[in-house]
């Protein structure tokens, strides 16, 4: 992984940029690298030293990993091919279809809006308050698009959400829809927002 300024930093033991895909990198509190791998499970690398969690020193279901958010607390939100996993200091917890509102296994985006959960998946975006599980798609909200690609916060706590069919933004029950006919925007495939 490299670092602004462009500090080039070793991988872990044993993986290459030709042998593990990317798919998240996040930094926590303590400014330690974690890293989303597709294949090898999730690395923390804390300046010196790489530790890896996976299927079989973990609670993570799968090795396939997507996506992370950190919340407030510093507790970590890891998206899997397998569920989304809460992991807090050393307790792992898995979110699925069988005990969760989550309408699909696979979860695409991962968004920590103050005590606000937000999932990301190809059926519709989740939102977890903790409690509750509301499920957003085409048939309830003024999504056109279930495929959720791309969450982000903006700074009058609207949520942004790409799909495949363009950006919509979330505030107050209020939706937006912003596509080529109607924005700037030059594809209605959007992979990534940054506020």
């Amino acid at each position: 992984i490299a670092q602004l300024p462009f500090t080039q930093h070793p991988g872990p033991n044993g993986l290459t940029i030709n042998s593990a895909r990317t798919n998240d990198v996040d930094i926590d509190a303590n400014n330690n690298k974690w890293v989303s791998f597709g294949n090898f499970g999730l690395g923390m690398y804390d300046g010196l030293n790489w530790t890896i969690y996976n299927t079989g020193n973990s609670g993570i279901p799968s090795d396939s990993l997507i996506c992370m958010d950190f919340d407030g607390a510093g507790n970590a939100w890891i998206g899997t091919k397998e569920g989304a996993v809460f992991k807090s200091g050393t307790n792992w917890t898995v979110y699925n279809t069988g005990n969760s509102g989550l309408p699909s296994n696979i979860i695409t985006n991962i968004l920590t809006d103050g005590l606000t959960t937000w999932f990301g998946t190809k059926v519709g975006l989740v939102k977890y308050d903790g409690t509750n599980w509301t499920l957003y798609n085409t048939i309830n909200s003024g999504l056109s698009n279930d495929t959720i690609t791309a969450l982000a916060s903006g700074n009058n706590n609207e949520i942004w959400i790409g799909t495949r069919n363009g950006l919509f933004q979330f505030n107050s029950g209020n939706w937006n829809s912003y596509t080529t006919t109607n924005s700037p925007l030059p594809s209605n495939n959007v992979l990534d927002i940054e506020i």
